[in-house]
């Protein structure tokens, strides 16, 4: 994959966690089930009973990591 901050090309790899992963609009909120409220949260991690994680994209020129919360984890 392209960086799209750069062009360069992206190393593979996953994001990794203990617990489920989400992105919040909210910063107040503290999510601690996976009732996930879609106009506040996004569920971004898979495999949420064994390693959560999400298909993950890192450019080494820009340090940005890119996630693809759409892809399941294998």
């Amino acid at each position: 994959m392209k960086c799209p901050y750069c062009g360069k090309e992206m190393v593979n790899g996953k994001v990794k966690s203990a617990k489920e992963i989400f992105f919040a609009s909210d910063e107040e909120k503290l999510v601690f089930f996976a009732e996930v409220e879609e106009d506040e949260e996004i569920l971004l991690s898979s495999n949420n009973w064994t390693s959560p994680s999400c298909v993950a994209y890192h450019c080494i020129a820009c340090r940005k990591v890119v996630m693809d919360y759409a892809a399941e984890v294998k």
